[in-house]
């Protein structure tokens, strides 16, 4: 019999980088698609990495997963790492590349839609010329247009574009996550007074200035004095906090919803100024024709 081979007590970014995803979703099969590999070889990345560092990172169980108190820290530490390579990597692409485009996107999209982006921006840029960064905050896309760090992004309004040009590419309306045992979730559609009293959980003001600006002023004028609580680090906490009473959030249509018991979604009624305009914008240092052609792509595609 041939003895199985030790594994390797080499941490590499790869664990680094499952496992953020993994941490982050709170969800194997999610943070599968989000990798764009089977959920078998994504497992087998935890373990490992729970074996160098000799520590439970994660609770789990047939229901849900939770970060232990080292896993909560590691996560911390793994997205600062990976940033740092991720930007080591680009510097170095930057020196040695020239006018090489790029394009972000501040929305989440699954698996599936980011294998289309890539395809469309290989058309248009080449296999090569081009760099695909998901989720990042929309203020930081916008100014890496404004700076030529970027070549054209998909990007979520209200955000100060500056002379960049941009075109509409989709609306995007809002649910409202509540309470299952609140008054307004007995109803089909719900109105923004209809959650007075509750507080709103939502990003610092910092991820997008202009948005949150316009969210508080929509609030009040539906006669809300909104109380503001920063969402958790994971989706899925957040979630939990609202399933428990806590308050109530608004999301995107178009992002899938995760299931959580005491927790409804219900479309909102008479708030179209919050829905989200994805526009799709670039530097105008980008070929015309090649960005109006790249935005008719997009366009078809979402």
């Amino acid at each position: 019999m041939i003895a199985a081979q030790p594994m390797s007590n080499r941490l590499t970014l790869r664990h680094l980088r499952y496992y953020a995803a993994v941490a982050s979703e709170l969800n194997f099969r999610r943070a599968a698609e989000r990798l764009g590999v089977s959920q078998p070889p994504l497992s087998r990345q935890i373990q490992e990495l729970e074996d160098i560092v000799g520590l439970p990172l994660l609770e789990r169980d047939t229901r849900r997963v939770a970060l232990t108190a080292a896993g909560a820290e590691l996560l911390d530490e793994s997205r600062k790492l990976l940033l740092q390579a991720d930007g080591m990597v680009e510097t170095i692409r930057q020196r040695h590349v020239k006018s090489l485009p790029a394009f972000a996107t501040s929305l989440t999209v699954t698996a599936a839609q980011a294998k289309q982006f890539r395809v469309l921006l290989a058309k248009r840029f080449g296999p090569h010329g081009f760099t695909l960064a998901i989720g990042q905050r929309s203020p930081q896309i916008a100014e890496d247009l404004r700076e030529g760090r970027l070549a054209a992004a998909l990007v979520s309004q209200p955000v100060a574009l500056g002379a960049c040009v941009f075109e509409h590419a989709f609306v995007d309306p809002l649910l409202a996550a509540l309470p299952a045992g609140h008054a307004a979730a007995k109803k089909r559609t719900v109105r923004l007074k209809d959650l007075a009293g509750l507080p709103i959980f939502w990003w610092p003001r910092n991820f997008n200035p202009a948005y949150y600006d316009l969210l508080k002023q929509v609030l009040k004028a539906s006669g809300l004095k909104p109380k503001f609580i920063n969402v958790e680090l994971a989706q899925l906490l957040t979630l939990e906090r609202i399933a428990n009473g806590e308050g109530f959030t608004l999301i995107n249509r178009s992002r899938d919803r995760t299931t959580v018991p005491g927790l409804a979604y219900r479309p909102l009624e008479g708030a179209d100024a919050l829905a989200i305009e994805v526009v799709l914008a670039w530097n105008t240092q980008l070929d015309q024709v090649v960005a109006r052609k790249l935005a008719a792509s997009v366009r078809r595609k979402l």
